[in-house]
Order: C-alpha cells, then sequence, then structure tokens
C-alpha cells in the first residue's frame, strides 16, 4: 500500500487475517503510534502520507553531546564527544524541523554497554520504524549485524577501507590537505607546517610533504606536529614551537587540520606575535555549522555537515531501492562561502 491509500474495513480485516478484534484493535493502535497509518473517523484508516519506513532516519551516535551529563558511571567509557559529532547532531534537529522527512538521533548507543540509546534502535530496527540509519561509529564490526534480514539499509562513517556487507562514508582529509596547500601557495605561502591530529598515519604525513612538494613549497621534517584532539591545551604550545624559528625557516603558511586545535594554536599565534595574515596564512579546519573560535583571523576549509546528511540520505535512499552504489563516498572539503 502507497502513502494515502486507505486500509481494508476492520470487518474485512478480521476476516482476512482470522484474529480476534482485540488482536486487530492492538495491532492498529500499534501501527498508529508508530505513525504508519492515520484515523479519519467514518473515513476509515489511511497509510499516513510519511510513514517512518520510508521518511525517517536514524542517526546513531557512539558519544553523547558535549556537556550532557549522564548518571551512570559505566557510561563513561563511552567515545567522548566532538564538534563534529555536535555538529551533525544540531543538522539533524535542523533537517528534522524542515521538512517531511525526519532524523532520529540514538545517542550513547553501545552495544556492549546495552545502553538506552542501543536499546531503542534495536526496537526501532526490529519494529521496522527506520527508512536507513546512519551509523558515526567508525568501522565499528557489529554495525551491519544490527541491519541484517531487516530489508533496512545502512551507511557508516569510516576511514578508507569499507565495512563487510555495509557502504562508508569518508572525510577526505587528504583532499583538505591538497585544497589547503593551493590556497597557500595561490597567496604567496611557500614554507608550510601542518597541526593534526596524533593518529595520522605516515601515508598521510607523505602526502602532505609530496603534495607541498609539487607546487614549490617546502615542508622540512619537523614541519608536521600531531597532538591529542582531546587534550587541545597542547595545541598553544605547538604553535609556538613551529614560530620560534629564524625567519628564513619559520612558517608562513599553516593548515591546522583538525578544528578541536584551533582555539588554542591560534592563541599561540598572538603569543608569538606573529602578525596575521601578512606574516602567517592560516586554513584552519571547520565542520559547517560550527567553526571553532578562533583568536586570529583564519580562512575555513571543512566539510558541510548539512551536505553530508543529505547525502547519506540519498545513498539509503538508492540501497532502498536496489540502486548500486559505491562501497565508500568520498566528502570534499569546501571552504567558506567568499573565501575564494
Amino acid at each position: 500500500m502507497r502513502p494515502g491509500d486507505r486500509l481494508p474495513t476492520r470487518q474485512e480485516l478480521l476476516r482476512q487475517f482470522r484474529v480476534s478484534i482485540a488482536t486487530l484493535q492492538q495491532a492498529m493502535d500499534r501501527l498508529r503510534d508508530d505513525g504508519f497509518i492515520v484515523t479519519r473517523g467514518r473515513l476509515g484508516s489511511f497509510v499516513a502520507h510519511t510513514p517512518p519506513h520510508l521518511c525517517r532516519y536514524g542517526l546513531v551516535f557512539p558519544c553523547y553531546p558535549s556537556g550532557q551529563r549522564n548518571g551512570s558511571p559505566h557510561l563513561a567509557h563511552l567515545t567522548p564527544s566532538s564538534r563534529f559529532m555536535d555538529a551533525m547532531a544540531q543538522e539533524a534537529l535542523t533537517f528534522s524541523a524542515e521538512g517531511e522527512r525526519e532524523i532520529v538521533c540514538y545517542m550513547g548507543a553501545d552495544r556492549e554497554l546495552a545502553t538506552p540509546g542501543y536499546q531503542r534502535l534495536c526496537e526501532d530496527i526490529q519494529a521496522r520504524r527506520l527508512a536507513g540509519v546512519i551509523f558515526l561509529h567508525p568501522n565499528s564490526a557489529y554495525t551491519p549485524t544490527l541491519l541484517a534480514g531487516t530489508g533496512i539499509p545502512g551507511i557508516a562513517y569510516g576511514a578508507e577501507q569499507a565495512l563487510p556487507g555495509m557502504p562508508i562514508f569518508h572525510l577526505d582529509l587528504a583532499a583538505f590537505i591538497v585544497q589547503a596547500l593551493d590556497y597557500l601557495v595561490a597567496h604567496g605561502r611557500r614554507r608550510i607546517a601542518l597541526l593534526t591530529i596524533a593518529c595520522v598515519g605516515e601515508a598521510l604525513e607523505a602526502h602532505f610533504h609530496r603534495a607541498a612538494a609539487a607546487r614549490g613549497a617546502t615542508t622540512g621534517t619537523y614541519s608536521i606536529i600531531g597532538l591529542d584532539p582531546y587534550q587541545p591545551r597542547w595545541a598553544r604550545h605547538a604553535a609556538a614551537i613551529l614560530l620560534n624559528q629564524a625567519a628564513s625557516h619559520r612558517p608562513d603558511g599553516l593548515i591546522i587540520s583538525d578544528d578541536h586545535l584551533v582555539p588554542a594554536c591560534t592563541q599561540g599565534v598572538v603569543e608569538a606575535r606573529m602578525a596575521v595574515p601578512d606574516d602567517l596564512l592560516i586554513v584552519a579546519h571547520c565542520n559547517y555549522i560550527a567553526n571553532a573560535p578562533s583568536a586570529v583571523l583564519v580562512t575555513h576549509l571543512g566539510f558541510d555537515v548539512s551536505a553530508i546528511l543529505q547525502a547519506c540520505i540519498r545513498l539509503l535512499d538508492a540501497q532502498r531501492l536496489r540502486e548500486t552504489i559505491p562501497p565508500i563516498t568520498h566528502i570534499a572539503p569546501v571552504f567558506a562561502p567568499g573565501t575564494v
């Protein structure tokens, strides 16, 4: 049956399924409460125009939003939130308020801890209340099994390796570095440094050096510093180390590839008494709609969370229609409007 179709009468349903009137009423009540049908008095019951299996999407978080306290001590073992996660949660609310489709957030969903968010997710999956699920657990091994046999499509946030049985979307940090280098070199910068997160692998480090050299820029062995994004205060000291050099070796271009590092790093730039952007031009990572506060002028380059959610929903809809989609979808970075 399609949205807007009229359901058979109660008498017809009783004959078809051979159940009691009480059982039928319980089923109809559940369909109504879940949003699958609407009742219009003597006109009868109708398939809702926005039934959840076509219009409601799940967004699964491995954390709780920043600043949200939780009373259970064992929940402290969950992944801490991030600016990216907070921005995705905020954008989900905006998405749901703007149209007939909605995104439901499942916060702190963890199977091992059997959190309330995880239990609610499992209930909604088993009841087929979702049109698709977006997992923000990076490369979690158990995410594909949750949807097995339900017909509900899924997509996961991951690195560059696809999950068995589930496509992923990947924030293209390599493209971020290339676009940041292009911007800096186009503005006459030739000595480039990179402040990034500590878990960045050797391949990405080599990519930075190689891409800079191809553009006529110099980097040097010690032009990259990796830090813990959950201990961002050290970015202030890292900026001092990078900038406390002779003018001929000091960077005139800086890339900050994680927005958690932006506030402290730019404070370090202020304390180093650097003239920005004359002596130092900075490209800083951001997650639209949420730009990290900065103590100096920076050029924002990052990933549009609204576009990410829209892309994920398109991929979920395509799966539901049994269309072929790529195992990995690369999300390209974009500059802030009006940059260049």
